[in-house]
């Protein structure tokens, strides 16, 4: 254990983010360490010892680290308060953008729920999906309306333009997507609307970088 990992022998050895904590990427490493060790209470500890640092190197990586964590976990109620968090502290577009496309995303049940499954499940049935929670296109409006109306109280007028195409009314779900597809700049970025695989699931990202 010692050898494969050393970082988490705080006391004898210096993990990398003591060296420099404004480093996102060793931040985003050491937590992932911790993923790999099924250690999910401790990776998050890391993430937010991480986001709480000021200054911080390229923000915005280890905040997405974050959130793609609490999503991978099934946690949505916690990726939820982290997106509030961002939005609240960035002032970006992209961040309510990224943060409708969330509420509008199925992801998987939380961990414990999974498990739980796995064990009442038949033992050869490896290749089965896995059972996701429907996102909710009227969350994602809201969203929406929440994002708009902050960045206009804040007088950031350049923000606001980015979301003036905001949905009126109850548009259906394809006119929707195609409205976050392309506020979010890139479709590559982004989940086509209808339901993602199983493999991108897991993989794809929830929030486009936010710099301009």
């Amino acid at each position: 254990m010692y050898i494969l990992c050393p970082f988490r022998f705080i006391d004898a050895h210096v993990h990398p983010s003591q060296f420099d904590p404004t480093n996102s990427a060793a931040w985003i490493k050491y937590a992932e360490l911790e993923t790999q060790l099924a250690d999910y209470s401790r990776a998050r500890g890391i993430f937010e010892l991480g986001v709480a640092q000021t200054p911080l190197s390229m923000p915005e990586l280890l905040w997405k680290a974050y959130i793609d964590f609490e999503v991978e976990e099934g946690e949505r109620a916690r990726a939820r308060a982290l997106y509030e968090r961002l939005a609240s502290a960035s002032g970006h577009w992209k961040v309510w953008v990224a943060y409708a496309m969330f509420e509008a995303q199925p992801i998987q049940l939380p961990r414990d729920e999974r498990e739980d499954d796995d064990e009442d499940g038949d033992e050869g049935d490896e290749e089965r999906e896995p059972k996701m929670v429907e996102g909710d296109l009227e969350q994602a409006r809201q969203v929406f309306q929440k994002g708009y109306k902050d960045l206009k109280n804040k007088g950031l007028k350049n923000e606001v333009s980015r979301l003036t195409l905001l949905p009126k009314g109850r548009r259906d779900e394809k006119d929707f997507w195609s409205l976050m597809v392309s506020l979010a700049g890139s479709a590559s970025r982004c989940y086509r609307y209808g339901s993602p695989s199983r493999s991108s699931t897991a993989r794809q990202t929830t929030s486009p970088r936010w710099k301009a």
